[in-house]
């Protein structure tokens, strides 16, 4: 199975994993949490700051997945989107069920949340200075 990099940024200094106990800890994953309360952590599948709030960032986290263990909502093959409509506490409880993450679209940008904690397999320092 092909196995991808997915990629992390933040201000925070990790060690070992990304967790998805920080969910819901910053503004932007604190307006998700008031959304849908089922954890997860949000990834590019780029290693480039896409996203304007990330440019500043400290550290750039490099894991990996084997990409069959994530569903792909922008094919969305199972028709979870028809299904669970406007639910999106719903749709994200079944793909945990079945997977370890999901691909989505935003923005024109895309966007991976994994829903378990991930071992780091790369910390770049982003400092400038």
């Amino acid at each position: 199975m092909k196995t991808i990099n997915l990629y992390h940024f933040s201000n925070l200094d990790f060690s070992d994993k990304i967790r998805v106990k920080h969910y819901g800890e910053n503004y932007w994953t604190n307006n998700d949490k008031n959304i849908t309360n089922v954890r997860r952590s949000f990834f590019y599948l780029e290693n480039k700051a896409l996203e304007y709030r990330f440019k500043n960032a400290r550290f750039l986290y490099k894991v990996k997945i084997q990409k069959g263990r994530l569903y792909d909502l922008r094919a969305d093959k199972r028709g979870y989107i028809k299904i669970y409509e406007n639910n999106i506490n719903r749709l994200l409880w079944k793909i945990k069920q079945q997977y370890d993450g999901v691909i989505y679209q935003t923005g024109g940008i895309d966007i991976v949340n994994l829903f378990y904690d991930k071992d780091i397999s790369e910390k770049i320092s982003l400092f400038k200075g």
